[in-house]
């Protein structure tokens, strides 16, 4: 495993890596913007953000993908694409 955390200024870095299980974990502060990211030998992938949610899976050509939107925190407004 191997962990960095970076600071500049107010915003905080953060990686993280399973290197036998080529897996990596993010956090970034810029934006409001929250990620993590998970991949492997066999491509596979997951996003997540503040206000959406992604997840894919890449086998050769053939794609498939699920993209969803969170509900505001106010609960005003949500969709599911």
């Amino acid at each position: 495993m191997l962990a960095a955390i970076k600071a500049i200024g107010s915003e905080r870095l953060l990686l993280v890596a399973f290197l036998s299980q080529e897996i990596t974990a993010g956090y970034d502060q810029r934006g409001w913007q929250r990620k993590i990211t998970a991949g492997s030998v066999t491509q596979r992938g997951i996003a997540a953000g503040c206000d959406q949610v992604a997840a894919g899976r890449d086998q050769s050509r053939w794609q498939r993908e699920i993209a969803a939107a969170a509900m505001k925190t106010d609960g005003s407004e949500g969709c599911c694409l």
